[in-house]
């Protein structure tokens, strides 16, 4: 990547919210739920900038991934960024991505409810607007929207805020079960 020069880095900046956590890139989102950030005529993840501005080069061939502990996929807090493999990837993406979601409801016949639909069912319940949800948990709306889409599971940290905000536990918002293991929603 080219030195971006103070103006650039200015309007990076003019793009970012940043919260207790994250920075959260609130611009332009692709339909993977990542920041977009033109930069001399090229498109960029926001998160693969970030990481060149703040951390070095990237190795050809490697992704930018986020840490567990942070889970947005528009963060571009270099802190919550590390360089991996694709196979890196694909160990992540297998663990939080859309094949854990989708195997629950693929097992089942779709007759339990995904962890999406449990979060935008007591979301609901709680009479919270998205944006409220993602402001009481530091993350984006698009965050809480791709959760509730079953585009993506919550880090586990954001799992164990959801589970004090709604008083259950995270073994109901991942599985449906209640603290004894019994199913509670099918």
């Amino acid at each position: 990547m080219n030195k971006p020069t103070t103006a650039e880095v200015a309007r990076f900046f003019d793009k970012v919210k940043i919260t207790k956590h994250c920075w959260l890139w609130i611009r332009g989102i692709n339909s993977g739920g990542y920041g977009v950030f033109e930069f001399h005529d090229n498109s960029l993840r926001a998160h693969r900038f970030s990481y060149e501005l703040f951390v070095g080069p990237i190795k050809p061939g490697y992704c930018i991934l986020h840490r567990r502990e942070c889970g947005n996929r528009n963060c571009v807090n270099p802190h919550h960024l590390y360089m991996g493999t694709r196979a890196d990837n694909a160990r992540d993406r297998e663990i939080w991505g859309n094949r854990l979601l989708n195997r629950f409801s693929k097992e089942t016949g779709g007759s339990v409810l995904t962890t999406g639909k449990r979060i935008r069912q007591l979301r609901i319940d709680r009479k919270l607007s998205q944006k409220q949800l993602a402001e009481k948990l530091g993350v984006s709306r698009q965050a809480v929207n791709g959760w509730e889409n079953d585009k993506g599971l919550p880090y586990w940290t954001n799992l164990g805020q959801l589970a004090d905000l709604f008083g259950v536990s995270i073994k109901f918002l991942l599985y449906g079960e209640n603290n004894k293991g019994g199913k509670t929603d099918e």
